[in-house]
């Protein structure tokens, strides 16, 4: 199973080289409920940035497929 799609956890024991060469970076589509119980799709690319809190600076930043799950971009970052 690839990295991203295993357990936040599981990142741990990965150096940040091969979590940054993991990162699924080809479009792919997602759907999702909203509140109106409708379906919201998407097709394409994700950017995750960490950014500094008093700087405003971007520290850090990755792209990904749109449909990854945001927090399994923290440990990288």
């Amino acid at each position: 199973m690839p990295i991203f799609e295993q357990k936040i956890e599981k990142q741990l024991d990965y150096s940040f080289e091969e979590l940054a060469k993991a990162m699924p970076i080809t479009p792919k589509w997602g759907v999702k409920k909203n509140s109106e119980n409708k379906n919201v799709f998407w097709y394409g690319f994700k950017g995750h940035l960490l950014v500094g809190t008093k700087s405003q600076y971007i520290l850090q930043h990755f792209l990904s497929s749109g449909n990854m799950n945001d927090a399994k971009a923290a440990i990288p970052l």
